[in-house]
């Protein structure tokens, strides 16, 4: 059975059936490519990296404290070092290709969209055990994906009535803080590997060398690219469409990501601010608008993308409240359809306007399978 809901992109004959009519282009040059690839690594890529390493460390260290000595305080700096390991995790989702898919690390640090029930009768069952074994270096890494990660935390730090007494007491009360613990260090332990295995191939993609994105930089690049329009496909399924419903009577408010910590909104927002850090370029790095053709139209397309990332940015924004309150609530809801409306836009513009200038070819998305 499928755990996440079908994104499949268009494939590349449907999506030339859609485009206007462009002058020819000439193949983009490998020497460039490289230096684009290497650059965006060095730019982007890292420096968020960077940041998910440094987020989950703090995490990871704060929850060590809390478990040994859990109080009030303690509650509220962990679930502050959670919302920051949430503000770095969202904003590397899109680097889907290489590190992030091998051993299964995006769903170990994040098992979501859930099938219904499974994540609580795991918790429950390892907290009904608690098997010390699971708590030593390592251990719940090699478990069940729905075990390891932000999931576990968000259930461990933001069940309702949960409260630093919780975390305290009895053996059982005492398990419940050294499995958020060992939930941290696992994350801090994905993010170092995800950063180390970054940082190795700059240097490949520079050479215009094989990598685990492929056998060169342009290929790199093909993928990358193929990934980004897969997480805008992401939002607009799952993270806005599947909570929202076809109307009111069919919202799902409880399908949101970060439901607990109440994020969903702010999750979107970081998701599409990466994306313009992807297409622009950042930290004076390229993006993918620096192998626009230096032609009107080049020009029109950056310029373009620019506008409807801006414009769908407001618009997430400018949703009223939580995102499970706001798909509930008659009134709410157009400004949901609306910031649904505009992410959708970033995609055309993405896969209608960019990706023919850039001479990349659109094939089915990899989140289809199990």
């Amino acid at each position: 059975m499928k755990r996440r809901l079908l994104l499949g992109l268009m494939s590349a004959a449907a999506v030339a059936a859609l485009l206007p009519p462009l002058p020819a282009l000439a193949a983009r040059e490998a020497a460039r490519d490289a230096e684009v690839m290497a650059g965006m690594v060095r730019t982007h890529i890292l420096p968020r990296l960077d940041a998910l390493v440094a987020a989950t460390a703090q995490s990871a260290e704060r929850l060590e404290r809390f478990a040994a000595a859990p109080s009030p305080a303690g509650l509220e700096a962990c679930r502050e070092a959670h919302g920051a390991v949430w503000d770095a995790w969202e904003g590397v989702q899109h680097l889907r290709p290489g590190p992030l898919m091998a051993g299964l690390r995006a769903d170990r640090f994040s098992f979501w969209p859930e099938r219904p029930g499974v994540v609580q009768r795991q918790i429950g069952t390892l907290l009904h055990n608690r098997d010390p074994k699971l708590l030593e270096p390592g251990a719940l890494g090699r478990q069940s994906a729905a075990v390891q990660g932000l999931t576990v935390l968000e259930r461990l730090l933001f069940d309702e009535g949960v409260t630093a007494a919780d975390f305290d007491g009895d053996d059982a009360r005492r398990y419940r803080g050294a499995l958020a613990a060992a939930a941290g260090r696992n994350l801090a332990a994905i993010a170092a590997e995800l950063r180390a295995d970054w940082a190795a191939m700059e240097a490949p993609l520079a050479a215009n060398r094989q990598t685990a994105l492929g056998p060169d930089a342009t290929w790199a690049l093909n993928a990358l690219f193929t990934a980004a329009i897969t997480q805008v496909q992401v939002i607009t399924d799952q993270k806005l469409l599947a909570p929202l419903g076809a109307d009111l009577a069919s919202a799902k408010p409880a399908v949101a990501e970060a439901l607990r910590s109440g994020r969903s909104v702010r999750n979107i927002a970081l998701n599409l601010q990466a994306l313009r850090g992807l297409m622009l370029g950042e930290n004076g790095g390229p993006g993918y608008t620096a192998l626009l053709p230096g032609t009107p139209d080049g020009s029109n397309a950056r310029e373009a993308i620019d506008a409807a990332l801006a414009d769908a940015l407001m618009a997430v924004e400018a949703i009223p409240g939580p995102l499970p309150q706001a798909v509930a609530d008659a009134g709410r809801r157009k400004a949901v359809e609306r910031a649904l409306r505009a992410v959708k836009g970033v995609r055309a513009e993405i896969v209608v306007t960019m990706a023919p200038l850039l001479d990349i070819t659109l094939g089915f998305n990899e989140l289809d399978g199990d």
